[in-house]
Parts: structure tokens; sequence; C-alpha cells
């Protein structure tokens, strides 16, 4: 029914929203941490670090994606 349908919607929308919240923190706590380990000045660290926030948008990107293509 037309209900049932706006209630999938309406619920993939905050959970869409839910998700690029997260999305952003994410973002900023991988920044931070890449951040610290040049501080440290470690290049495993850093590189390690930056490989983490590499592997963070790539989930990210494929989460908000998938959202999309539940919410069509």
């Amino acid at each position: 029914t037309l209900k049932y349908e706006y209630a999938i919607i309406n619920k993939t929308w905050k959970n869409k929203k839910i998700a690029e919240k997260k999305v952003e923190q994410l973002k900023k706590k991988t920044e931070e941490l890449v951040e610290y380990a040049k501080e440290k000045g470690t290049p495993v660290l850093e590189k390690t670090a930056k490989d983490v926030k590499k592997q963070a948008a790539n989930v990210c990107k494929e989460v908000l994606k998938k959202l999309e293509t539940d919410s069509e």
C-alpha cells in the first residue's frame, strides 16, 4: 500500500541522514588520527593511519551508495 511505501521511504531517509552524520564524524576522527601520527613522526604509524582513513572512506561510500539504491 501507499502508506507502507511511505514508511519504507521515510525509514530509508532517516537511515541515510544518520549514516551521513556518522560519515562526517568518522572523517573527522580519521583526520585526527593522521595528524596525530604526523606529530609523533612515526612513518609506519602515519602510513597505517592514512590506510585506515582511505579504507574508512571506501566503506562510507559503499554504505551511502547502498542506502541510495535501497531508496529507489
